[in-house]
This record gives C-alpha cells, structure tokens and sequence, in this order.
C-alpha cells in the first residue's frame, strides 16, 4: 500500500505512473463500501486499488479483487475501454492526473481526466470529460467537494520548493526569541522556535 505522500513523493510518483501505466487499458471499473477497484490491461499488477481513508485516500496494486461481486458494482462506465495515455502530478499539490482516451464510435476518441487528490482535503475521485472538462462522475466521502476543474489548485503559497529564493527569508531564520526572558529555559526557547518555523514552513511554501 503506497502511505499518506508528502508532495515531493507525490511528484516522484506522478513521473513513475506515466512511464509504467500509459498504454495501459482499464478494461473495468468497480465500486464498493469505501473503495473503487481498476481493472488493467498492460499493467503487471492487474488491480489498482483506491481506499478512502477518513478525509484522504490511500492507493495500493495487487494481482487480485479485494472485493467480490455480491458487494461492487460497476462504476464509471466511461472509462472501461479507455487507454491510459499520461500520468502526472499538479506542481507539487499532492494531485495526480490520469489522461485516458475512450472510444466513443467511428474512429473518435473522447478526452477523459481522472483527478486523484492525494491530500487529506477530503476531495472525491472525479472524472472529467471533452475540452471542457465537465465533471461526469465522481466518488468520495459524503458532502466532499468536487474540483471545479482537473486543474484546481488549492491557495497559492508565496514560495515553491521548485523555486527557493537564494537567501533565506528573515521570517525563517530562526529570530524572535531576543527578547525572551531570561527564565524561559533553554530547551522551551528552541521548541517553541522550531514549532513556529515549521508552522511558517508548512504555511509559506508550496510542497511543504
């Protein structure tokens, strides 16, 4: 089972599922109590598993259904058939995007997106259709918003780990404790340093 992802991870396994899923068919959908199940052709592991897990989802591979008929039922008929045709991340937004072809009769291919949010931002697995990218089936937990867009980015932070400024930012040098009591021992001084900046790390730059 591939683990909650922190977004440098999520971007290294946007570029390994394009080279090892495109060309890849999903031959079937399944869905049932807290999970989906795709069904692949082309790829060594046959199933590909997505479990919600509380606000957030989980994905693992494996050589059989964990679910049998009497509990799944077929789900997004509009990609059964489809090719995989590229996988990649958002930026460093914790979202990957499968691209997938879908036959739609007399040699014509229907664009399809699959929208995966791999933060814990209680976002439903949605499926997107043409150039318009309209939304045409999705699964989450109950009352989870939607994305507008494939492309839906959560607030822009001010700094990107892909692009650091090449000095540091005086708000993350470590300052603001001179003028601390002198009573506030030592070790209470550096954790409540350390503790506010990660908050501005966390805050402040996108892929923290």
């Amino acid at each position: 089972m591939i683990p909650p992802l922190n977004s440098m991870t999520a971007y290294a396994l946007g570029f390994e599922l394009d080279r090892t899923l495109t060309g890849s068919t999903v031959t079937k959908v399944t869905r049932f109590v807290d999970g989906m199940t795709f069904e692949l052709d082309g790829f060594p592991l046959p199933y590909l598993h997505i479990i919600l897990l509380g606000r957030g989802i989980e994905l693992f591979w494996s050589p059989n259904e964990i679910a049998s008929g009497k509990i799944s039922s077929l789900a997004m008929n509009a990609i059964h058939g489809a090719t995989i045709s590229g996988v990649h991340s958002l930026d460093l937004d914790r979202i990957l995007l499968f691209n997938l072809d879908a036959g739609i009769g007399w040699g014509e291919k229907s664009r399809l997106v699959l929208r995966l949010d791999l933060r814990p931002a209680c976002r439903p697995v949605t499926l997107y259709q043409g150039p318009g990218n309209n939304p045409i089936d999705s699964f989450g937990p109950p009352g989870a918003r939607r994305p507008s867009s494939p492309e839906e980015t959560p607030p822009a932070k001010p700094l990107s780990l892909l692009d650091l400024p090449e000095k540091t930012p005086v708000e993350f040098s470590g300052a603001g404790f001179e003028n601390a009591l002198d009573t506030i021992p030592e070790h209470t001084r550096a954790w409540e340093s350390a503790k506010r900046t990660a908050g501005l790390l966390v805050k402040c730059i996108d892929g923290m």
